[in-house]
């Protein structure tokens, strides 16, 4: 019982992430340019940060994977 509990939960998490990525994804189609190139600034600097910290970025959720691996297939 407890397995069918935390898979149902997994699964919730992962349609919950999924929508919000979907969400994410056309609002970032819908923006401006400008918006889009901050964006993609603060992502480039991203890397640096960590690497400045000396820490390392935290593991990408199933969710995470599914969205980026969809988001991919779309590009």
């Amino acid at each position: 019982m407890l397995k069918i509990v935390q898979l149902l939960r997994s699964l919730l998490l992962i349609l919950i992430t999924a929508v919000a990525q979907s969400i994410q994804f056309l609002r970032l189609s819908l923006s401006s340019r400008a918006a889009l190139s901050a964006e993609v600034l603060f992502l480039r600097k991203q890397p640096a940060f960590y690497q400045e910290r000396q820490i390392s970025p935290r593991r990408l959720t199933v969710a995470a994977r599914m969205g980026m691996s969809c988001h991919l297939r779309v590009h």
